[in-house]
Formats: C-alpha cells, structure tokens, sequence
C-alpha cells in the first residue's frame, strides 16, 4: 500500500494508471484518504517549547 502511494506521488501518474502489481487503483486511493481524514498520514504535532522570558535590557534607567 505504502508503495503504491509512493509511486503514485513520485511519478506524478493519475490514480487509474497505477501498476496491476499495486491492486485497484480505487482500494488504494481510498486507503489513503481514509488515512488522511483519521490522521494517521498526517505528520504529527509536537508541543511547542515554552518561550523564553525576556529580560529588561541593562540600559539606562528611566526616571
């Protein structure tokens, strides 16, 4: 299956003229989008590093 998408992307071909040796091109495609919708082919979110605080600069001090 992961082939299959590979070669479709790589090669820039059309879904229907995926190789026999890869099965129908519709249970492919439809692999995909479903792994696509549910979030397993997305990349994963990772949590954001915490800021770092900013200090006031040792400038001369306003009165």
């Amino acid at each position: 299956m992961i082939d299959a998408i590979a070669f479709k992307f790589q090669t820039g071909t059309q879904w229907v003229h995926l190789p026999e040796k890869y099965g129908n091109w519709r249970g492919v495609y439809n692999r995909l989008r479903m792994w696509a919708v549910n979030g397993s082919w997305a990349r994963k979110k990772r949590p954001r590093p915490a800021n770092r605080q900013t200090t006031p600069s040792a400038g001369p001090a306003a009165d």
